[in-house]
């Protein structure tokens, strides 16, 4: 009968794998922590500010039942653009109660699926707006359709180039944890600081492609429990 001989354990065996644990559990963590795209939109390819309703061009991961696609307000038109986006003019208003009155904002929304909790991280959001385009706005929520929630002021930058803002959704409650069931709604309304009223076609805002890799306007999310790949 052939006998096994069993060597001890170096001491550098046992510190390689006590270093590849650690390694592997921090990989663990900081991957349980890391912020993902839960939805998004490329706006490569797009003409004239595109759709309205825009569908999602990522697939939403799945964990949600629905998603409601980007839709312009009533009020904002749209026409030949050189520039690839998804938006319109007309943002005309000095004020966010007149926005919104005037219909002149963009939404979007999403329902959780039974049996599935998600919280929001972030909103990333890349623009561009005209020469007569407005330089404020506020980003809102509701869980009712009917009441929204102020979430985040915004300024938007010069006229003549893109621009990216990160919209903190981390620290809103009311948007972590949401349980299957749960719809929220979106608004962004923009306005005019000044008051002014520029009412013409330099007056656009859009979601705008900046030729990097990647979505133009992202939805992330911090915490997933049930859901599992993209649909």
């Amino acid at each position: 009968m052939a006998h096994r001989i069993i060597l001890p354990l170096s001491v550098f065996g046992r510190f390689l794998i006590i270093a590849f644990a650690v390694v592997l559990l921090g990989w663990i963590a900081a991957a349980a922590h890391a912020d993902e795209e839960l939805f998004g939109w490329d706006a490569s390819g797009l003409s004239n500010f595109g759709p309205s309703p825009w569908a999602p061009t990522t697939a939403p991961l799945s964990g949600l039942s629905s998603v409601a696609g980007l839709a312009r307000g009533t009020n904002l038109k749209t026409g030949t653009s050189p520039l690839a986006g998804w938006g319109g003019f007309g943002w005309i208003y000095g004020s966010e109660t007149d926005a919104v009155a005037g219909n002149t904002y963009l939404t979007f929304g999403f329902t959780v699926a039974q049996g599935d909790t998600v919280s929001l991280s972030n909103i990333s959001e890349s623009y561009r707006r005209g020469s007569g385009g407005p330089d404020v706005g506020e980003f809102t929520y509701s869980l009712d359709g009917t009441n929204f929630v102020n979430v985040a002021g915004l300024t938007f930058g010069a006229f003549s180039s893109g621009q990216t803002t990160l919209i903190d959704l981390s620290g809103v409650a009311g948007l972590q944890h949401l349980t299957g069931g749960t719809t929220v709604t979106f608004r962004q309304a923009n306005w005019h600081s000044t008051g002014t009223d520029p009412g013409n076609s330099s007056a656009s805002w859009f979601i705008y492609d900046t030729n990097i890799p990647g979505d133009d306007f992202s939805v992330l999310v911090s915490h997933r429990v049930g859901i599992l790949a993209r649909r």
